[in-house]
């Protein structure tokens, strides 16, 4: 199970937000500019980034600079998501050096467009980003309700060719409070796909459970920004849950 820290970037700073909510900020500046956090999580072990782009989810502008100085400071995969919309966005986040992206709304309002990236970069570079609330998932910074579930969900974009999803509990997202394992158990023994987890994760326990549900990776953020627990601690856990094995050095 890969443990990925997260970089939610609002304004240039790195920020996480509760449940979503970009009235309810926590700024994070002690920990430095956001190039300075992503060598520290690479310093520290980790084997990936994922960041956020929160402005850009929002459509109020975009930190492409700051995501830029980022690729250009580490040696580690880096997925992004937030407001890839369009081809051309995926696109240019790609020949900017991203080694994944993460969509959502583009992958409901123009599944035709998600169809063709997988065909062009292969499943391994393209995640579907279900954020669901009760159980229907939300797009457009999640702020609009699709109507459709999660099995569905799954259902429709599986034959499209994408094999790997990244799952996040709204309702738990910024509240440290764990994972909703329940729906991940439920979706992991329906569905043949690689499922990420976000939302929750308040401490090495929840990590736990998270890799007994049999999870490929989780996402983690605010639980490391409050110092819940250290990133080697997380890394040393799951190496041992593993039998020892060294953390993987690729997205799955």
């Amino acid at each position: 199970m890969n443990v990925i820290p997260a970089i939610d970037l609002l304004g240039g700073s790195v920020v996480r937000l509760t449940r979503g909510d970009s009235s309810a900020v926590t700024r994070y500046q002690q920990f430095g500019t956001p190039h300075q956090v992503a060598e520290k999580w690479e310093r520290e072990g980790a084997q990936a980034l994922h960041i956020v782009d929160l402005d850009a989810a929002k459509s109020r502008g975009d930190n492409t600079p700051v995501v830029k100085t980022i690729l250009q400071s580490v040696g580690i995969p880096v997925q992004l998501g937030g407001g890839i919309r369009t081809r051309e966005r995926a696109d240019a986040l790609f020949a900017l050096g991203v080694t994944r992206i993460i969509v959502g709304t583009l992958a409901f309002e123009r599944p035709q467009d998600l169809h063709a990236l997988v065909t062009e970069y292969g499943s391994e570079r393209i995640v579907v980003a279900l954020d669901y609330m009760h159980d229907e998932v939300m797009i457009r910074g999640w702020e609009s309700t699709t109507k459709v579930t999660l099995q569905d969900a799954l259902s429709t974009f599986i034959p499209l060719g994408v094999d790997t999803f990244l799952l996040t509990s709204i309702s738990q997202d910024g509240l440290l409070l764990g994972p909703d394992c329940r729906t991940l158990k439920t979706i992991l023994d329906t569905n043949p796909a690689n499922i990420y987890a976000a939302g929750g994760v308040s401490s090495l326990k929840d990590l736990r459970r998270l890799h007994s549900v049999g999870v490929a990776g989780v996402v983690v953020g605010k639980a490391l920004y409050e110092e819940r627990f250290t990133l080697p601690e997380a890394l040393r856990l799951i190496q041992s849950l593993e039998g020892g094995s060294k953390p993987r050095e690729r997205f799955d």
